[in-house]
């Protein structure tokens, strides 16, 4: 029997299209990046991806994390074929949405935090921008990218079956570390997804739980935190606050308050 199944396209159709409110799920063995294919297909004219539809892929060979301060290019997100959980969502918001897009990679890294709390109940949290962290350490991240029409494509990779040495550093782990081994990955897509639809229509009419639920399981939130910025300076003080917009607030030791919209948390 093999070790680590495919993904069931069949089975994520029937839960997510039949049943549920997503337009299209397609499975593919390899791609560049989902994220990246995604974007293309958006300028396909009326071929192009409905909202919500989702592209998930066994492996990618060019998948990106989120662009670090002082870098050029997005750190790469590599994995092993089957040993992860590769997925992106074509979002169409509508043209008045009262939400900011900052938000809604965060719901989408809410979304993975409750799928886990399936298998590691009351484990993971959000460590801002959006990260989803599990004893401390990056079990998923969240990469979203717009078109120039307001068209956004959410990615989210979550570690499922790594083994230490093929996670990028000790500041990773993979639900087989944190002592969930054989997980499901087509279960997991399911809630994962699920739970990202339910909180994108949150977001697209600006419903305030979303943003409550996200200052609950933010754990950079009560902590002094560091905060590299895009320029590459590193801001330090009490992160107060998650901000309507996304952004982060950092109180100064001399009472200074600041509002952080980019950046990472060392």
């Amino acid at each position: 029997m093999d070790a680590h199944p495919p993904l069931d396209q069949d089975r994520l159709r029937e839960a997510l299209v039949r049943q549920g409110p997503y337009a299209a799920v397609e499975v593919v063995a390899e791609i560049d990046s989902t994220n990246a294919e995604l974007l293309r297909r958006a300028g396909a004219g009326a071929s192009a991806p409905a909202h919500l539809s989702a592209l998930l892929a066994e492996h990618q060979t060019e998948g990106r994390g989120r662009l670090h301060p002082l870098e050029s290019r997005p750190r790469p997100w590599l994995a092993p074929p089957r040993s992860s959980l590769t997925a992106s969502v074509m979002v169409r918001p509508p043209p008045q949405a009262p939400a900011p897009l900052t938000l809604l990679s965060l719901a989408f890294a809410l979304a993975a935090a409750e799928a886990l709390d399936l298998v590691l109940p009351g484990q993971a949290v959000l460590k801002w921008p959006n990260d989803v962290m599990v004893a401390d350490r990056k079990i998923a991240g969240v990469l979203a990218g717009a078109t120039a029409e307001r068209q956004v494509v959410v990615g989210i990779g979550l570690n499922v079956h790594q083994t230490a040495a093929q996670l990028p550093d000790e500041r990773a782990i993979s639900l087989a570390l944190a002592g969930v081994p054989g997980a499901d990955r087509t279960w997991l897509a399911v809630a994962v997804l699920s739970a990202a639809a339910s909180w994108c229509e949150r977001w697209a009419r600006g419903d305030a739980k979303l943003l409550a639920a996200l200052r609950a399981r933010m754990a950079t939130l009560g902590r002094e935190a560091q905060v590299e910025l895009p320029d590459g300076r590193i801001v330090t003080g009490a992160a107060e606050a998650l901000e309507a917009d996304g952004s982060l607030r950092l109180r100064r030791r001399g009472g200074q308050t600041i509002l952080v919209s980019a950046g990472e948390v060392m």
